[in-house]
């Protein structure tokens, strides 16, 4: 009987344990799909907005209208007015003149032009009407002996740039009315063929991918109508597939079949450049790169079906894989919308989709802000002075600072996140330390100067933190002395007044 009870009590507390362990189980599901919803990877689908009958090979968007141009396998360009609310696009105009693939198009960064290249070893030049509701092709330009695979319009200047596989690039002048062009320069220098060519946004400088693993660097002459070869970029193990410059720093990303991506830091005279970060996370060779033009982004497509976008740091060898976004087909093409918080894609199946990635913005910009405040022990009064600016360099900047160091302490611990380790109580002490300082304390002071770039190391940082404990140390041994004399003093007054007393 004893047994018996023993048993019946033992499986009651059995049951009981189990109930208590289902019970945490849930909360702990529910906390963490909470802790999703608010800092999880933001879930990001994509919107088919147009179709080709075969392949699109290239994508851009128009820099002023509501216009994405495509170019496709099925030798056709199509161009699409889009919607405001991310639903389907409308195909406006279909261009036909081709007479095989289309593996390029680009718009003209200010006049009404667009530019296509194709199998059919031509570049044509098209004028877009008054609604961009169509275009008329006003020249054909032959001049390369293979398939021309990529083209680039100058970013100031009426200068076109084109690649091929003849193992060329060639410098077309626009003429002033753009109904022409002139072949100004072939640019020699690549052993294989060259599928991919940009100009810098503000530099006289021109890359060039090729199937030779290497990427080549072009100083333009002043009048553009020639360039020498300055670099060449050799360190992926296979062919180069995409290049884009920064549109601030001095920064080059090159994809190749090699599955990468590299990073290359332009030197101080843009005469070379040395590998910053290789990112390796594709499973699939890289077809496409393009950086942001505002913000510190990097988008790369792959033939593994995925579009990774990456963050920048302040130094560019710290790139982190933000998210992955499923493409679901070979990606062959990205471009990021010149203003909105959009990113287009082309696929292999023909398929052109649309990611708005504005919660990934708000998602990287809260990651910082869940960092800076785990990090900094500013705590509620800094962060109600730290706002978002969309434009600036860094996503934050003081705007109710009554203090010029609150908003530098604030700017200089979060550009730098990434390279410190500091606890709560070392940058508590860094802030007491320089708010003691005063407002006097500017970038070109002598006894600190640049402090904030300072802060770009913990080493340096915490020779900063010892000079802090050195002043506090002696300030509190000066208090202590200070006190000590204090007490001795009244002591010495009571027993005085003891004396009397007696």
């Amino acid at each position: 009987m004893y047994n018996n009870k023993m048993a019946k009590r033992h499986s009651i507390i059995k049951q009981t344990n189990k109930k208590k362990r289902s019970r945490s189980r849930s909360r702990s599901r529910s906390r963490s799909r909470r802790l999703n919803q608010k800092g999880g990877k933001p879930e990001i689908k994509a919107v088919v907005i147009a179709n080709h009958d075969k392949a699109v090979y290239s994508i851009a968007f128009h820099p002023t209208a509501p216009l994405l141009a495509s170019g496709s396998f099925d030798n056709t360009v199509k161009l699409w007015q889009l919607s405001a609310d991310n639903t389907p696009a409308t195909c406006v105009a279909t261009l036909e003149r081709h007479s095989s693939y289309v593996y390029s198009v680009a718009f003209h960064p200010t006049a009404p032009l667009l530019a296509t290249c194709s199998g059919d070893k031509t570049v044509k030049l098209w004028h877009l009407s008054a609604d961009n509701n169509s275009a008329t092709g006003v020249v054909t330009l032959r001049g390369h002996h293979h398939i021309v695979w990529s083209l680039a319009f100058h970013p100031t200047a009426s200068l076109l740039a084109t690649c091929s596989s003849d193992k060329t690039v060639k410098l077309w002048q626009l003429s002033a009315d753009n109904k022409s062009a002139t072949c100004v320069a072939t640019l020699e220098g690549h052993s294989s063929d060259v599928v991919s060519v940009v100009f810098h946004p503000t530099l006289p400088l021109l890359a060039s991918g090729s199937n030779d693993n290497t990427v080549r660097l072009w100083q333009l002459s002043a009048d553009n109508k020639s360039a020498t070869s300055v670099a060449t970029l050799a360190g992926h193990s296979s062919y180069v597939t995409s290049v884009a410059f920064h549109p601030k720093k001095p920064l080059l990303a090159s994809g190749s079949f090699d599955k990468t991506v590299k990073l290359w830091q332009l030197s101080a005279d843009n005469k070379s450049a040395t590998c910053e970060a290789t990112l390796t996370e594709h499973s699939n060779f890289v077809s496409s790169v393009a950086f942001h033009p505002t913000l510190q982004l990097l988008a790369t497509g792959s033939w593994d079906n995925t579009v990774k976008l990456w963050t920048l740091t302040e130094h560019d060898k710290n790139v982190i894989c933000h998210t992955t976004l499923n493409g679901e087909n070979n990606i062959t093409s990205v471009a990021f919308h010149p203003t909105e918080p959009k990113l287009v894609t082309s696929h292999r199946d023909g398929a052109i989709k649309l990611w708005d990635f504005k919660p990934i913005i708000l998602k990287i910009i809260n990651d910082k802000k869940l960092l800076f405040l785990r990090m900094s022990a500013l705590g509620k009064t800094l962060t109600k002075r730290l706002t978002t600016h969309p434009h600036s360099g860094s996503p934050f900047v003081s705007a109710r600072a009554n203090t010029e160091i609150d908003a530098r302490l604030g700017r200089a611990l979060v550009d730098n996140y990434h390279n410190t380790s500091f606890t709560r109580k070392q940058f508590n002490q860094l802030r007491t330390m320089l708010k003691k300082q005063g407002s006097q304390l500017t970038a070109s002071d002598a006894r600190m100067p640049n402090w904030p770039q300072s802060l770009s190391s913990k080493r340096s940082a915490m020779k900063l933190l010892e000079a802090a404990r050195e002043s506090s140390r002696s300030s509190r041994s000066s208090r202590s002395s200070r006190s000590s004399r204090s007490s001795r003093s009244s002591r010495s007054s009571r027993s005085s007044k003891d004396d009397k007393h007696k």
